[in-house]
């Protein structure tokens, strides 16, 4: 972003074939943040974060995208401190992941996801094929809602090869009030061919969504 009160909006990222090398475990194949602005003049930086700067950074669509050989796939990350009760919130909102190919990711002692989002209003993930590949032995999601609110996630084919803790879908969302109530939407979405190579549970989908009237 320009500066900290001015954030991205309306960025589009599709019909791309995207390949890393996933012996990387810290790569991303799209990553969306709100990283800070060095108010100085350095510019960009890591470790800052300004509220008013994820109001206007809204509306990323990442769509009909091919990512393979990535560690993961799709993270979205938002401002934890920016976040808000109503639909209308601080933090980064109203993002779509649509009609994505996620192959040959994760494989190695770090956890991975597919598609990982926190602190995010409004996501819509939907009509994604998410297949992880052999060799993870940490923690495995398809799709992780971390934090945010008022998800629709619907119609992504998972299919998953673990050794550890493994997760199709996971829902960990809290927000809401009990006039804008927290509505998560869950909907024909196939988790299939689950591979349990240890130990742990695998979930197909696992909830803990919660908040004001959540629903």
């Amino acid at each position: 972003k320009c500066d900290g009160s001015n954030g991205s909006n309306d960025v589009t990222i599709q019909n791309c074939n995207i390949a890393l090398t996933k012996a990387y475990t810290s790569n991303y194949g799209v990553y969306v943040a709100g990283h800070g602005y060095d108010n100085v003049g350095v510019g960009y930086n890591v470790t800052t974060v300004t509220g008013t700067a994820q109001a206007s950074r809204n509306k990323a669509l990442i769509q009909n995208n091919n990512i393979n050989n990535v560690y993961q796939p799709i993270r979205l990350n938002g401002n934890p401190s920016s976040i808000a009760t109503t639909g209308e919130s601080l933090n980064d909102s109203l993002h779509a992941i649509i009609n994505n190919t996620l192959t040959n990711w994760a494989g190695s002692s770090t956890g991975a996801t597919g598609i990982y989002y926190a602190n995010n209003r409004k996501v819509t993930i939907r009509n994604n094929t998410i297949n992880g590949t052999t060799g993870t032995t940490a923690a495995l999601y398809g799709i992780n809602a971390s934090s945010g609110g008022w998800a629709d996630i619907s119609r992504n084919t998972i299919t998953l090869d673990g050794s550890s803790s493994t997760y199709g879908i996971n829902l960990s969302l809290s927000a809401g009030t009990a006039t804008n109530p927290n509505i998560v939407k869950v909907d024909s979405n196939l988790c299939q061919n689950f591979i349990n190579r240890g130990t742990s549970l695998f979930y197909g989908i696992y909830g803990s969504a919660g908040g004001d009237a959540a629903q």
